[in-house]
């Protein structure tokens, strides 16, 4: 069984969207406008913020480059903590918590609840200028990393980085609905660096070249490979040897890495529940996994960001293996001295 393991989102798209694209286009194109000409004003904060987002609706390699930063920002001496919107939450306000206040998906969103998982201090909530003076407040932090905060302009930054991934050709990717961009590639414009991930893994990377020279122009473009680092055991157990019979469980925005990266290690993928990024896994499913696993005589693999939407009484049952992944920076002190630089 298998489902969904390519992207769930289109990426050449219909050109029968395209009309709905062109409207779309101009909303953004008016609501920057009101940004750039000053009409909607910006917030300042007492510490710097800098921002990573996307152009594309995920699936980029974003919050792999958000702990990657946070590390680098730590050893520089510095106290990072990240604001994000906590998209597929149901706790409602403003939240701020520090790693030694553990919390699943349903309090903070799935994303930020991994963040904070692996150290790192978060805020959350809708309103994330509230979310950014509550962590300033009470994480003692003194710089902020706003997670994915490209399209959300309110909130004052000291850089704009925008995330790219380098696996998917840019001359497949159309703006919503006929695609996956956000916003078109002249938005680039407004980025101060450009991040492109998963560079091992583009098929023309002359071709980026070229359109982040047109785009993005004189920007600083830092470049990152994807590293799968292995499967880890919840409890003791050392993960199956290469060859094991496995059975994958996600919800995210490219299962179809998920598998790449599974069959990289040497696992015999045996099926595949692939659902909706962020799709909150039922009881009923989380068992569906689990008896597949059983079925086959294979262990349950997920993802770290699917974990935190595992409830703890289902984890008994499925006993996850978790698949580990970074996104490397090839040049790691150029990338932290752009960013010292910014924040200064």
């Amino acid at each position: 069984m298998k489902q969904n393991a390519s992207p769930p989102w289109p990426l050449g798209g219909s050109v029968i969207l395209a009309p709905l694209s062109l409207l779309y286009q101009g909303a953004i194109a008016a609501r920057n406008l009101f940004y750039d000409r000053g009409w909607w004003g910006r917030i300042a904060l007492p510490v710097p913020v800098l921002s990573i987002g996307n152009l594309s609706l995920g699936g980029s390699g974003k919050t792999p480059l958000v702990l990657e930063t946070v590390e680098l920002l730590r050893g520089a001496g510095r106290r990072p903590a990240v604001v994000s919107r906590g998209y597929g939450r149901s706790s409602r306000g403003v939240l701020a918590l520090e790693p030694d206040q553990p919390a699943a998906a349903d309090l903070l969103g799935d994303e930020p609840a991994m963040l904070q998982q692996r150290g790192v201090p978060v805020a959350v909530g809708r309103d994330r200028v509230a979310a950014a003076k509550l962590a300033i407040e009470r994480l003692g932090c003194d710089v902020l990393i706003l997670d994915d905060g490209f399209q959300h302009r309110r909130l004052g930054r000291a850089a704009d980085l925008v995330v790219l991934d380098a696996s998917l050709s840019p001359s497949v990717q159309h703006l919503l609905p006929r695609g996956i961009l956000r916003e078109g590639w002249p938005a680039l414009a407004r980025a101060d660096a450009v991040v492109l991930t998963r560079t091992q893994m583009a098929t023309d990377l002359a071709e980026w070249e070229s359109h982040l020279q047109r785009y993005a122009r004189d920007r600083p473009c830092f470049l990152t490979r994807h590293q799968v680092a292995g499967l880890r055991s919840l409890e003791a157990d050392s993960p199956p040897p290469p060859g094991s019979a496995v059975v994958l469980l996600s919800g995210i925005a490219r299962p179809d890495l998920f598998e790449r990266d599974v069959r990289a290690l040497g696992y015999r993928i045996e099926s595949h529940l692939a659902y909706r990024d962020h799709h909150p896994f039922t009881t009923k499913q989380l068992a569906q996994a689990a008896a597949l696993a059983r079925r086959v005589s294979g262990h349950l693999v997920t993802t770290e960001k699917d974990l935190t939407r595992i409830p703890d009484r289902a984890l008994r049952d499925c006993r996850p293996l978790l698949l580990q992944i970074r996104e490397v920076l090839e040049r790691p002190q150029e990338y932290l001295d752009f960013l010292l630089a910014r924040i200064a």
